[in-house]
């Protein structure tokens, strides 16, 4: 293989994991933005980070949460449970399940009413 295509091919590999950091940064932030926009007033986000075959990021909050029927909606693309809340079309978790799910993860939610909410975005772990 010639320096050319070896260089070639590793600005390509920098440039997919340059993307996929960035859409995994934009789907991140939505997690964390619509935790801080529909927590508790003290404003408390938690998130953590596990991983074994997959790793698996969750932000939670102490807000309202979700009614269990309103749980499936909240991915589809333009629901607004709260459209006076804040500013948005109601894309964002649509878009953030569908870029996990691009990426071979998922974006799963458990919520209790009075208790707050927890997203879990799950990406597989990466082969060296």
């Amino acid at each position: 293989m010639s320096a050319a295509s070896t260089s070639a091919r590793r600005r390509q590999a920098l440039a997919l994991t340059i993307t996929g950091a960035a859409v995994f940064m934009v789907t991140l932030d939505n997690l964390v933005v619509n935790a801080l926009v529909h927590g508790s007033s003290d404003g408390a986000v938690v998130v953590g980070v596990t991983a074994d075959t997959m790793v698996r990021i969750a932000v939670s909050d102490n807000g309202r949460g979700i009614a269990s029927d309103d749980l499936d909606r909240i991915f589809e693309p333009h629901v607004r449970l709260e459209p006076d809340a804040s500013p948005g079309r109601g894309l964002g978790l649509a878009l953030a399940r569908a870029i996990a799910e691009a990426h071979g993860g998922s974006l799963a939610v458990a919520s209790t009413v009075g208790l707050g909410t927890t997203f879990t975005l799950s990406f597989p772990v990466a082969e060296p």
